[in-house]
């Protein structure tokens, strides 16, 4: 019983490991940017797209907010338009603002 517990648990620490080595090679370079740091380690960069969010509002949305732009998520109006809410960060303090597409603000 003991060696099958440190069995399961060395298998499922080099899954974790195979896991975070993977994730960190985001193709999708098209609405994320990649930072690396000095060891050469890539992490790919905000905003977090909580769903499909068009480029060109991701754009938008991150030239409005000066790259503060912690996530965006994309929703419908009740007018059935698709309207999205944009958390942004500013020295820890995070506010939810509500945005069309073309960055104006949704009442």
């Amino acid at each position: 019983m003991k060696q099958l517990i440190i069995f399961f648990l060395l298998t499922g620490s080099s899954f974790t490991l195979l896991a975070q080595t993977t994730g960190s090679n985001n193709r999708n370079s098209n609405s994320m940017s990649k930072n690396g740091n000095v060891s050469g380690t890539v992490y790919a960069s905000l905003p977090v797209l909580e769903n499909s969010i068009p480029g060109a509002v991701v754009s938008t949305i991150k030239a409005k907010f000066e790259n503060s732009v912690y996530d965006i998520t994309s929703i419908k109006s009740s007018a059935g338009q698709p309207v999205y809410v944009v958390r942004v960060g500013n020295n820890g303090i995070y506010k939810t603002e509500i945005v069309n597409a073309d960055g104006g603000a949704v009442q």
